[in-house]
């Protein structure tokens, strides 16, 4: 397991509650550095809790989950100097104007960057995602990896999904359409 009781996790709230919730049921501490009042993450903050206690992870969503808000290319490149394991949940990139960070993991022994077909092919209730990661881990992930933890049908619809560009493109307008007028509301 990469993160062993009483190890620690950053998080950055407001976000995604699921990393610091999954934290605490492995008994691990969760320091936690606010974002700022713009929603960006707090990058001096982060170093100083990363200096303080040693967590082996750092949880990012880019964009963010409530806000939208992105990681500057700037704050991401900062906080990859740190001598901790970057996890950037990109659960809602397609919906930004910006470029995934995925590429950067064959250059970044500590960075993973995790996606999902929940959002971009709103197939949230098949949970299924896939992720990019350091190949120091990837040989203990596959260790570790259940033989049948993704499902038939989850299977069947990501592959769909995939071979179907068009439709991935009317999900995102359709869904970046009812954001517009939500928050014209």
């Amino acid at each position: 397991c990469v993160l062993e009781p009483g190890e620690a996790i950053v998080d950055c709230p407001p976000t995604f509650t699921m990393y610091a919730f999954d934290a605490h049921v492995n008994d691990a501490r969760v320091i936690t550095v606010p974002r700022r009042s713009d929603f960006s993450i707090d990058v001096a903050g982060v170093a100083a809790a990363v200096e303080a206690h040693h967590p082996k992870l750092l949880f990012l969503t880019s964009p963010n989950n409530p806000d939208g808000s992105m990681l500057s290319a700037e704050d991401l490149a900062a906080l990859l100097r740190l001598p901790v394991l970057v996890v950037l949940d990109e659960a809602y990139i397609e919906f930004s104007d910006q470029p995934s960070s995925m590429r950067l993991v064959q250059r970044h022994a500590n960075l993973i960057v995790l996606r999902t077909f929940s959002k971009r092919a709103g197939l949230a209730g098949l949970r299924v995602g896939y992720g990019a990661f350091p190949l120091a881990l990837v040989e203990y992930l596959w260790r570790a990896k259940q033989p049948y933890n993704v499902s038939v049908a989850a299977e069947v619809a990501a592959c769909a999904a995939l071979s179907n560009q068009p439709y991935l493109q009317t999900v995102r307008d359709a869904l970046v359409r009812e954001r517009g007028a939500s928050w014209r509301s």
